[in-house]
């Protein structure tokens, strides 16, 4: 496990063991049940995962000795290759007396992604920043750090490079250069 990048409040934490959907899935419900958690989402293209969480109820060193707690008792080790593909033929399985046939000849069913991951709430942060920017002064127009704190007022947390970052996305432009364009 490493640190691939950290803010305030956020880290993204590569973990070999994430390919494994079992390990992927108690981990993200290990993170969703603790309150000082507020996001995560992984990513098994890059083996990474993304935890926003409250910096002044846990440290990261704290967030990171969870992970790999959680990662030494239940990751399977990381394969090296996928295994050769072969026909679907059902076989004949040999089964311990401890299990029961049909719990051992059963398929497993893959569930919606949406069932183990938080959705985005991006969009409603952009709508509002919208909506803050289309009510602005066009001679005085917010800065990215005034929208920031507008939003904080609405108890919404969010840093103003990220403020910057969505303001980009939508095709907004800068203060300056809104200002610029509103001029007679």
């Amino acid at each position: 496990m490493e640190i691939a990048h950290q803010l305030p409040g956020r880290v993204r934490v590569r973990i070999p063991g994430l390919a494994s959907d079992g390990y992927r899935r108690e981990l993200v419900e290990k993170l969703s049940s603790d309150d000082r958690i507020s996001d995560q989402r992984v990513s098994s293209a890059s083996n990474s995962l993304i935890v926003s969480y409250d910096p002044l109820r846990i440290q990261t060193e704290d967030l990171l000795s969870l992970l790999s707690e959680e990662k030494t008792s239940k990751a399977p080790k990381p394969r090296k290759r996928p295994a050769p593909k072969t026909r679907k033929t059902k076989v004949a399985r040999k089964v311990s007396p401890s299990k029961s046939p049909k719990k051992a000849l059963s398929k497993t069913k893959k569930a919606p992604a949406s069932k183990y991951f938080k959705p985005a709430v991006s969009t409603d942060v952009q709508e509002k920043i919208r909506k803050i920017i289309s009510k602005e002064d066009p001679q005085k127009p917010y800065s990215d750090g005034k929208i920031s704190m507008l939003l904080k007022e609405k108890k919404i947390e969010i840093a103003r490079r990220t403020v910057a970052k969505y303001r980009e996305m939508m095709g907004i432009p800068s203060s300056n250069s809104r200002r610029k364009q509103g001029a007679p």
